[in-house]
């Protein structure tokens, strides 16, 4: 009766995993559907070349390096580099139902619009974020002078 009990337990164990792995499997072909609705290839890319330029103007000694640093990003953070990961991740923070969801909104005109304007809206907020630091970055300067001097006098202790 044991050795019956323990089969079952086995197979119970094993049917558990298969569905979950199904499950899981699911989802990240769905989110591949998702983000080829998306052209998130093509997106990914964009937003890729903008935060390069982005980098570029903010520190313009970086121009002649800049074919070997989106050489780097196609390496390590290129589309085929990421997006089986980038899929997972998908899969745990939307259902299967809420990603066909989100394709069926992206094949829409409001959705094609977002997906077009994605890159340029990343790259317009990076300048907005960048504008705002500039205009306060005296106060960033002495907030970490301050803290520096209250960290020495710490170690002094």
């Amino acid at each position: 009766m044991k050795k019956i009990f323990k089969i079952l337990l086995v197979i119970l164990f094993c049917l558990l995993i298969s569905t979950l792995y199904a499950k899981n499997n699911s989802g990240v072909e769905t989110a591949k559907k998702l983000f080829k609705t998306l052209h998130l290839s093509d997106t990914y890319q964009q937003t890729i070349n903008k935060g390069v330029d982005f980098q570029i103007r903010a520190n313009p000694q970086l121009a002649p390096f800049k074919n070997v640093m989106l050489s780097f990003f196609k390496k390590y953070m290129g589309w085929d580099s990421i997006k089986g990961d980038l899929a997972k991740i998908y899969s745990e923070k939307f259902t299967v139902d809420e990603m066909n969801e989100l394709i069926k909104f992206y094949k829409t005109p409001v959705g094609k619009k977002s997906i077009k304007l994605m890159p340029y809206l990343y790259e317009q907020g990076s300048i907005l974020g960048q504008k705002k630091v500039q205009e306060h970055i005296s106060e960033l300067q002495q907030m970490i002078a301050k803290e520096a001097k209250k960290l020495q006098k710490q170690q002094k202790k």
